[in-house]
């Protein structure tokens, strides 16, 4: 994954544009930034938007503020085994491009204990009290930090989904809101995954309350989980809007190909994913889920029971159709959903800790190992390095063990 574009405080940056306003096509003729004045950049960063670079170095309190945040919120493990060169172990590659990206533009993690996280800022070292860290799940889709800084200011830093986040800003962000979503939106075009970073001032008194409940909150041995819930809820409101950041998930080798021949041996496919929706429609097309020639492409999205019950007729149609289901439509799990209803053998595949709800579910469960650690390779009855091989443990192996099956039964 790479850092591709963000969007701070109501301006995007990511993209050229000539004289006359019109975008420049990226390609790899076009001339990169330089990070030379950074000697701890990773050589391997390319980023092509200088207008970025001269607004964070110019001392942009709200840029500044946003590359604060990616090098301060985040479970990144570094690794330093020659002064200067850096190695980051991070649990998504997402949130590593993240961190690389902060250290590029000037704001190096460098290391971490549990009472403090050590950064580079603009060459000057700065080191953080991590006073609590507020995990991320699939449920709460946000991940936040509370740290002191040397001069003793208190700070919140939030960043996760923009349907979560949007929730929780302060009234005074309504405008840059608004902007920010355009912006979204057009990164969601171009397939890219999206967070929304914000950040809260927090009292001094109102911290040490918030601090005792959730030590009490910890050590408790009934309602743990809720009352932790309760607490987060309560912190994580009222947030300013920094912007959000854009990071390119490129697909695997074969995967197109691959679900092209599955569904020629007419095994019908769903894909789950946790993106926005205009990502989503963006992959589809990308893997051949979704295909210019279809006729249409029904959109399910609501955020009550009510609003999703819509009555399809059954009648016959001529032509290929897709449908496409918002997270806020999906109450059930989709693959219990089809166990129970279709009575249909199914198979799960997932390479993330996310997925492994989904693989445990089907009736056959396949982890990708990969760059999102190894979760789902332990929750799986199958594992391999490729989505590709999928096609060749299915239709070939697939067929074998059916054959040996039919021959000794």
């Amino acid at each position: 994954m790479t850092f591709n574009k963000c969007s701070i405080n109501g301006k995007s940056y990511g993209e050229l544009f000539d004289f006359s306003g019109q975008r420049v096509e990226i390609t790899d003729k076009t001339q990169k930034v330089d990070f030379t004045w950074n000697h701890l950049a990773d050589p391997k960063f390319v980023f092509h938007d200088h207008s970025l670079v001269e607004v964070v170095r110019e001392g942009d309190p709200v840029a500044q503020a946003f590359f604060r945040l990616l090098a301060l919120c985040h479970t990144v493990m570094p690794e330093e085994k020659i002064e200067g060169q850096l190695y980051y172990q991070a649990q998504s590659p997402d949130e590593g491009a993240l961190v690389t990206a902060a250290r590029n533009f000037g704001f190096v993690f460098r290391s971490r204990t549990p009472e403090s996280i050590r950064i580079m800022e603009m060459g000057r070292e700065v080191t953080y009290e991590l006073l609590a860290v507020l995990d991320f799940n699939n449920v709460r889709k946000r991940m936040s930090v509370i740290v002191r800084s040397p001069e003793g200011k208190l700070t919140l830093f939030c960043k996760g989904a923009d349907t979560i986040i949007y929730e929780r800003l302060h009234p005074a962000c309504a405008k840059l809101k608004s902007t920010t979503t355009n912006h979204l939106n057009e990164y969601a075009g171009d397939g890219l995954r999206t967070l929304v970073l914000a950040y809260k001032d927090l009292d001094e008194d109102f911290m040490d309350d918030w601090r005792r409940r959730h030590h009490e909150a910890n050590i408790s041995m009934d309602g743990k989980e809720e009352r932790l819930d309760e607490l987060y809820e309560e912190i994580e409101k009222d947030l300013m809007l920094l912007g959000a950041s854009a990071v390119e998930d490129k697909l695997q080798d074969g995967v197109p190909q691959t679900i092209e021949q599955l569904a020629k041996a007419d095994i019908k496919i769903w894909v789950l994913t946790g993106d926005k929706q205009e990502t989503a429609e963006n992959i589809g097309y990308s893997c051949n889920m979704l295909r210019e020639e279809m006729k249409d492409i029904f959109v399910v999205s609501a955020n009550t029971a009510e609003g999703k019950t819509r009555t399809v007729e059954d009648e016959k149609v001529n032509g290929e159709y897709a449908l496409v289901i918002n997270g806020h439509s999906l109450k059930a799990q989709v693959v219990e959903l089809v166990k129970r209803y279709k009575q249909a053998v199914t198979l799960a595949i997932g390479d993330g800790a996310n997925d492994v709800s989904m693989i445990k579910a089907a009736h056959i469960g396949v982890g990708i190992s990969g760059q999102e650690g190894m979760q789902a390779v332990l929750s799986s009855d199958y594992s391999f390095a490729q989505f590709r091989y999928l096609q060749r443990l299915l239709l070939v192996h697939g067929r074998w063990s059916y054959l040996r099956m039919c021959k000794f039964l």
